[in-house]
């Protein structure tokens, strides 16, 4: 395994640090997602303010620009902001989902749907060398429960 091949030059000009190394790995950490309400509060803010000053400065039109900023509000303030499942716990959890041994698996968090709601992607192997089958489960982020029937096939 090489890992990731980058060019000296743009690594420099990039700033990645010497000792990037692709191979290594951690649980996946999501960003606090409240703070995505912050940025709802924020255009929250920015209408009171064009709602001030289209009745100070007459001239001013923000008709339109409320009517955007106002959807752009409510979308954030309801998008999906909640993931009270862990990486650890997802492959703890889905043993009963799959129909073979626990071997080798790659997870992945992904976001569905208009409101973006957090789903575990994991694909898992058998514990044999090399796999003879593999499972793709999709787990709810928030609830732990299984979404989709669970994708299984041999290899």
């Amino acid at each position: 395994m090489r890992g990731i091949d980058i060019d000296e030059d743009e690594a420099n000009n990039e700033n990645i640090p010497d000792d990037l190394n692709s191979l290594a790995y951690s649980a996946y950490r999501i960003p606090d997602l409240k703070r995505r309400k912050i940025f709802s509060l924020i255009i929250f803010i920015i209408i009171l303010l064009s709602i001030i000053l289209n009745y100070l400065f007459i001239w001013l039109d923000f008709r339109f620009s409320l009517l955007i900023l106002s959807t752009i509000t409510i979308y954030l303030y309801f998008v999906k902001s909640k993931m009270n499942i862990t990486q650890s716990e997802v492959i703890q959890n889905i043993g009963p989902h799959i129909d073979h041994s626990l071997g080798y698996y790659s997870t992945a968090l992904t976001f569905t749907g208009l409101l973006l709601k957090p789903v575990w992607t994991v694909i898992v192997y058998d514990h044999n060398n090399p796999p003879q089958q593999r499972s793709i489960v999709e787990i709810d982020a928030n609830t732990g429960q299984l979404i989709n029937d669970v994708y299984a096939e041999n290899l």
